[in-house]
């Protein structure tokens, strides 16, 4: 941990941290988001579910202000919201693999179909 802790640290300093975005915003979706605003070097900059407001709900319980973030329905929306710095909330999950800016996917579903669609989703945009 202590060797991730470093990378991590080195990211933050370089000014390019590790982003990605979760798809589910249930407890493991807002846990992750929770426990990721605490850490350097590493950002969630999108969260998807198809309840609008658990999305919302998930930056908010993390201490991300409210006016930090942008509802986004499309890719561009999304791309240009998160060159300004914002985090994207949205109840369209298929959008969330179009983020440049999200390295990878996580899927807080819980769902193994949501799931499977998910990874087919990232296996076409090249995304983890």
């Amino acid at each position: 941990m202590i060797g991730l802790h470093r990378d991590l640290e080195k990211r933050a300093q370089s000014g390019k941290p590790i982003r990605f975005a979760i798809i589910g915003a249930g407890q493991m979706g807002i846990d992750i988001v929770s426990q990721t605003q605490m850490m350097q070097g590493i950002e969630v900059r999108a969260v998807a579910d198809l309840d609008l407001a658990r999305a919302r709900q998930a930056y908010l319980v993390a201490g991300v202000p409210e006016e930090r973030l942008v509802q986004a329905t499309n890719a561009a929306q999304a791309n240009d919201a998160v060159r300004a710095g914002k985090y994207i909330i949205t109840d369209r999950p298929e959008l969330i693999v179009q983020i440049e800016a999200a390295e990878s996917v996580v899927d807080a579903t819980g769902n193994p179909e949501a799931g499977a669609q998910i990874a087919l989703w990232c296996f076409e945009q090249k995304k983890h």
